[in-house]
């Protein structure tokens, strides 16, 4: 495989990402409809202090997300 083809490049199809969610049911990159964008987050976990401070920052900060066309996805190896 090239390295282009492993590159994610704007307006490409992405690699398949489908996860379980705790409150909305499975997410699922392709299927998913923002208006806009779609921005993934992924974290070590909620046992990492710096991914707990960041995933706060980033809670505060979805409504301008939001307003701005983006859908936000927090995505951790953490248990449910």
């Amino acid at each position: 495989m090239t390295t282009e083809k492993r590159m994610l490049l704007p307006r490409r199809p992405v690699p398949e990402l489908r996860v379980p969610t705790l409150a909305h049911g499975d997410f699922d990159l392709a299927a998913d409809a923002p208006e806009l964008f779609t921005l993934v987050c992924f974290y070590r976990g909620l046992h990492c202090p710096v991914c707990l401070k960041y995933l706060r920052e980033l809670e505060s900060l979805i409504p301008e997300y939001e307003r701005r066309g983006t859908k936000v996805i927090a995505i951790s190896s953490d248990v449910q």
